[in-house]
């Protein structure tokens, strides 16, 4: 498995394959819980369990929270937080459909290695590692874009002594002291937005990686 930058940059003696394509998709996803870690069986589990219940939950807690800012934030607030709220509703039926399709684009890894290893010449070879750095240098930057917006939910959350999208947390909220309160909600929210914000950027990659490693190879058959 290579490091993340000789992915991004081309780097390393060996041949590129198209499924390196998919490394950095699979690493998100085994950090989100989609793709089971390879940990021990109950440590794996537990991960994944607390994973799946952050997904699922999501829309109900940031539902609540938002009737909450109704009566307490500003028309602004209360806009963008139904805006992050109508991104996250389909989150958790998007991740279901990814966990499907995730088995039949392990099926599909043996494929890109068959075609691979028709394609010898130095030309192909380097039109093979030119589509695993866009690949991951796409999914980057869809990340990037994804987590910069976070920051900035977060940063004017801080500067205002708000929460970034004030989800409902109640084992939280009912803490009596304000200053232990709020510095354990938002450190969760942030940590949970961090998370969803995660989920969302690699399935918004992801048919775009698959597609542009097809492409690849559809493209190079028609030119051969």
């Amino acid at each position: 498995m290579r490091k993340l930058t000789d992915l991004l940059y081309g780097r390393g003696a060996t041949k590129f394959e198209t499924n390196e394509s998919f490394q950095l998709l699979f690493q998100c996803w085994s950090l989100v819980g989609i793709k089971p870690l390879k940990l021990y069986r109950l440590r794996g589990m537990l991960h994944m369990c607390f994973c799946w219940a952050l997904l699922l939950l999501c829309p109900f807690t940031f539902f609540m929270g938002y009737l909450h800012t109704l009566e307490t934030e500003p028309i602004t607030v209360q806009l963008n937080i139904l805006q992050a709220i109508c991104n996250i509703i389909g989150l958790p039926l998007k991740a279901i459909a990814i966990t499907i399709l995730l088995t039949h684009l392990r099926s599909a890894e043996p494929n890109f290695a068959r075609l691979d290893a028709r394609y010898q010449s130095v030309a192909s070879r380097e039109q093979i590692k030119n589509c695993v750095v866009v690949s991951t240098r796409l999914l980057a930057s869809v990340g990037f874009m994804f987590h910069f917006y976070g920051s900035t939910a977060y940063l004017q959350a801080l500067l205002t002594r708000g929460y970034p999208m004030g989800e409902w947390l109640p084992f939280i909220d009912y803490i009596p002291r304000l200053t232990i309160r709020y510095w354990a909600h938002f450190i969760f929210e942030v940590f949970h937005v961090t998370f969803l914000l995660t989920v969302q950027a690699s399935m918004d990659a992801f048919p775009a990686v698959y597609i542009r490693s097809l492409h690849n190879h559809i493209t190079d058959n028609c030119l051969h």
